[in-house]
């Protein structure tokens, strides 16, 4: 048997990362890696075919509320994290199967302000995060889009099994992604997507817990005001839909000592803005997404804002 996870693990393991393929945040118990970003809207659709692109993006996620298993708040850090991403877009000149295709490279740091009765002491750092790589297909028609992806993150983040809060996770993750837009009228200014993604996890190399699969579903309903602005109500949700595994699973959220017996999930709500600006260059854009989370279970509960700035090279 692997060193037995701390009691601590009960109070509080934190991770997240910037949209698309990135880190999610855990509490209580770990989680995978995947959250959803600014691309939740209009996300079916790559980037041009032979185009290199550059996408940087920044979250800041807050919360000081935490809910076990049944929703009843339990003793939660304040938490404040401000993480950034560098993502590199390639995409093939001639795709397959009749769409694009493509791929992309992504690292990620942060840093985590994090205090109150939950942990054993105040902590304030920076850190990196588990790089990640996806290989990206999509197709394009006159009413519709559809993204499917290929994905993982690699554990070359930090991690140290004795601190309270971590940004690497010690586990790798692989998911897989299938998703659409679909214009609501003939000028295509209304807008659904829908985008689902499936991630399994490995045991961790620090102990013997292997986080449960996750199912996160985002999107939102989006206009296209001009060439210039689109405005959007998005969503997300996320929900564990198998138990965690191994001689030391984490203990549920707010019960030290008690093995968990609830999977954790979480829904979020929010606005959601793009600018294009072409005048820097064609293609380039920025894209602002507020997310606030509600009926919490076995994890944090806080508020998102995302921001992410694509730009051709």
């Amino acid at each position: 048997m692997k060193t037995r996870l701390p009691a601590i693990c009960a109070a509080v393991l934190l991770l997240l990362g910037a949209g698309g393929a990135s880190a999610a945040p855990l509490m209580g118990k770990p989680t995978g890696h995947y959250l959803p970003g600014p691309n939740a809207v209009e996300g079916a659709m790559n980037p041009p075919p032979g185009s290199d692109n550059l996408a940087i993006s920044i979250v800041n996620y807050r919360f000081d509320t935490s809910r076990d298993r049944h929703g009843h708040k339990v003793p939660s850090p304040d938490l404040n994290a401000l993480v950034g991403t560098l993502r590199w877009i390639r995409m093939f000149e001639n795709g397959l199967f009749g769409g694009s295709t493509g791929f992309n490279v992504a690292i990620t740091g942060a840093y985590m302000d994090a205090s109150g009765a939950a942990l054993p002491r105040n902590q304030n750092f920076t850190r990196f995060g588990d790089p990640s790589l996806e290989l990206m297909q999509g197709w394009m028609f006159d009413q519709f889009a559809i993204r499917a992806r290929l994905g993982m993150f690699v554990p070359l983040g930090s991690y140290d099994a004795a601190e309270a809060v971590n940004f690497g996770k010690d586990f790798w993750s692989f998911h897989g992604q299938l998703g659409g837009t679909a214009w609501l009228d003939q000028a295509r200014k209304f807008a659904f997507t829908a985008i689902g993604t499936y991630e399994t996890n490995s045991y961790m190399n620090s102990y013997d817990v292997r986080p449960g699969d996750t199912f996160t579903l985002e999107g939102g309903l989006s206009y296209t005001v001009n060439e210039y602005i689109s405005l959007a109500a998005s969503y997300w949700a996320a929900w564990q839909v198998t138990d965690d595994r191994g001689s030391d699973k984490v203990y549920e959220l707010g019960l030290p000592g008690m093995p968990s017996s609830g999977k954790h999930r979480v829904y979020g709500v929010g606005p959601y803005v793009r600018f294009m600006l072409p005048f820097i260059k064609p293609g380039t854009h920025l894209t602002l997404t507020w997310w606030h989370e509600f009926k919490a279970r076995n994890r944090s509960e806080g508020d998102y804002i995302f921001s992410e700035f694509v730009i051709p090279f």
